[in-house]
């Protein structure tokens, strides 16, 4: 789907419905060229299901940090909080309300693109935006998955033997957010000149395990109890070792610590690759995570999952239960955090 200049320019705010993390990244990148061409563009991303509204809005009207040219992006946007589009005493929330008044009334030069999953959205909010300011992103189907990751792999200098490539296709299905991932991950393994044999994938593909770490991840940070348990109990299910999860559980975090460290000392792009040992799609995804915690959290989340992973490995302990007991913990480290600021 193709979107001119002009219409971003002249609308300052676009609604993008449906798609995957795939279209939605070529979308951002498509956006990003047209305005800018071949320049550094400062990407800010927010949460509405989280309570960032606010603060994309306030991003838009201020200065790059960074970079001369800025894009803010708000995803999720079926997904607003409560807080943000119920009524109280008879008015409209206030969150709610700059929202709709931005986009009936955008400022500054920075353009802001709305991300959501689906069509199911707040009836002010349609209203609000004028009809060729929505549009709506095709999901990505196997074959293009196929095409994307043959692309991809040039770009690497990546290759596999026919029957490692079918095997990972296989195995990623239609999930263009796995696919994306476990490239990344068998990029990293991979020595360069050798192929990546079915042996390899066999070894480093584990389903959706990690994308399932993250969706923990995302309750930890919402220190939502309950339901990172029920997140946790799902694994157990599937035969995931407690010992495995707190071992993915760990190197997230020590790669939050550092992306948030990277942020706070302001440190240049072409740096982050080197110190966290990721890039690409894997980098992004772990930098927004990062967002969700302060420095300290994760400090004491690595604290917490050091002891649980010796705690494991003891055999002292059940390890099921340690790792129930890390989930718990872990949904307390930005609770601690809060209460030390007051």
């Amino acid at each position: 789907m193709n979107i001119s200049k002009g219409e971003i320019l002249k609308k300052k705010v676009v609604l993008f419905i449906d798609g995957d993390d795939l279209q939605k990244e070529k979308m951002i990148a498509a956006v990003e060229k047209k305005l800018y061409g071949d320049q550094d563009v400062d990407r800010m991303i927010f949460n509405a299901g989280e309570g960032q509204t606010a603060r994309a809005i306030e991003e838009v009207l201020s200065f790059s940090l960074f970079s001369t040219e800025k894009i803010v992006i708000l995803k999720e946007l079926d997904k607003l909080g409560k807080d943000e589009e119920e009524e109280s005493g008879g008015k409209k929330n206030s969150k709610f309300d700059a929202l709709i008044d931005f986009i009936t009334h955008p400022r500054g030069d920075t353009p802001l693109l709305l991300f959501a999953d689906s069509k199911k959205l707040p009836k002010r909010l349609l209203d609000a935006l004028e009809k060729d300011a929505v549009k709506e992103l095709k999901k990505t189907d196997v074959n293009q998955i196929r095409e994307e990751m043959i692309r991809r792999c040039k770009e690497m200098d990546l290759s596999f033997t026919a029957d490692a490539f079918q095997y990972f296709i296989d195995s990623v299905k239609n999930d263009v957010t796995s696919a994306l991932m476990e490239l990344e991950k068998l990029s990293a393994w991979s020595q360069k000149g050798e192929k990546i044999t079915l042996e390899d994938c066999l070894r480093l593909i584990r389903s959706n395990h990690e994308e399932q770490v993250w969706g923990l991840i995302d309750e930890v940070a919402k220190q939502e109890t309950e339901s990172a348990l029920k997140k946790l109990y799902q694994q157990f299910e599937q035969g995931e070792e407690p010992i495995g999860i707190i071992s993915v559980l760990a190197s997230s975090f020590r790669r939050m610590l550092i992306c948030k460290s990277l942020t706070m000392e302001h440190a240049p792009k072409e740096e982050w690759s080197k110190k966290t040992g990721i890039s690409g799609f894997v980098l992004t995804k772990t930098t927004e995570k990062s967002r969700k915690f302060s420095a300290e959290a994760l400090q004491h989340g690595i604290r917490l999952l050091r002891c649980a992973d010796e705690d494991s490995k003891g055999g002292k302990s059940d390890r099921f239960q340690v790792a129930e007991r890390l989930v718990i913990d872990l949904c307390r480290v930005n609770e601690v955090d809060e209460k030390n600021d007051d």
